[in-house]
């Protein structure tokens, strides 16, 4: 992790601390801030209803969390999973299975551009909404918080 003075340095300059992951042969990222912890797959409930992404529930640190595959959230085949990102935002939780975290980069603002319509994997509210070339390959940065449509977030908190 970087120092606070390092963080401040990189902030002025538009630099963002992302965790990279593998997904269905795919290179994504997402803001490191976001994520809680890095593990190991789980038990999981099935949950009826809910998207074909949503791979079901399970329990992290004694709370209920909906698990999305994102490779599968990406519209291609699964692959297996290799680990969990438990990711936070405002008072939600979601684990998110990748088949790899690639590590920790660091990525200058100004290198990202919006997704094209054309690319969007969902519609305007994609959680793809800017990509960015790095090491010669496109990285697609994921907003954690439009992972999940607000009726899945009503049907898991019915269910829980």
């Amino acid at each position: 992790m970087a120092s606070g003075h390092s963080e401040a340095r990189n902030a002025g300059r538009g630099i963002q601390q992302l965790l990279q992951v593998s997904a269905g042969g795919r290179r994504c990222a997402l803001p490191l801030g976001q994520v809680r912890e890095v593990l190991r797959p789980l038990p999981l409930q099935p949950i009826p209803e809910l998207p074909d992404y949503v791979a079901g529930l399970t329990v992290l640190r004694g709370h209920p969390v909906p698990v999305v595959d994102l490779s599968s959230w990406l519209g291609l085949a699964r692959g297996e999973v290799g680990r969990w990102l438990h990711l936070v935002q405002g008072a939600r939780r979601l684990a998110l299975a990748v088949e790899a975290v690639d590590g920790v980069r660091e990525i200058e603002g100004a290198e990202w551009e919006a997704m094209p319509c054309l690319l969007r994997d969902r519609d305007a509210e994609s959680a793809l909404s800017r990509f960015g070339e790095v090491d010669g390959q496109l990285l697609s940065l994921v907003e954690a918080a439009r992972l999940l449509p607000e009726t899945a977030w009503a049907k898991l908190e019915a269910a829980s």
